[in-house]
């Protein structure tokens, strides 16, 4: 089971990955969609882009994964309320939800079986 679980994590942090590959790929595109108000838009695509990145290495490395994908999870809550909702029109909105749903849940999971330090092993045995 716990091999499962890893590949899981390693799975749900590609897709973290992926997220910030995209920030960094499409600035200009994913800075239409910040809201104005909150400051520079360039600003906010990269640092989500960084946010994604350091998710996926906690998942890689099991490393604060509690912390990680919490604070994912809120991300993602205010990704869907400050972005995906206020452009709601047609079924890739839809899709999108869906999308940010599943990846919200898979990283709440890895937060409750992650750890939040590596484990140290004792390299003496008594």
């Amino acid at each position: 089971m716990k091999q499962i679980i890893s590949l899981g994590r390693i799975f749900i942090g590609i897709a973290y990955l992926i997220y910030g590959y995209l920030h960094f790929s499409q600035i200009a595109v994913d800075a239409n969609m910040v809201p104005s108000g909150i400051g520079p838009k360039t600003f906010w695509v990269i640092f989500i882009g960084i946010c994604w990145w350091a998710v996926a290495l906690s998942f890689f490395t099991n490393i604060l994964t509690r912390l990680s994908g919490f604070l994912a999870s809120v991300l993602l809550i205010l990704v869907l309320f400050f972005v995906v909702l206020p452009d709601f029109e047609s079924v890739s909105s839809w899709i999108s939800i869906a999308s940010i749903f599943a990846v919200m849940g898979g990283s709440l999971l890895v937060a409750m079986q992650g750890n939040m330090w590596p484990i140290k092993k004792n390299s003496k045995t008594k």
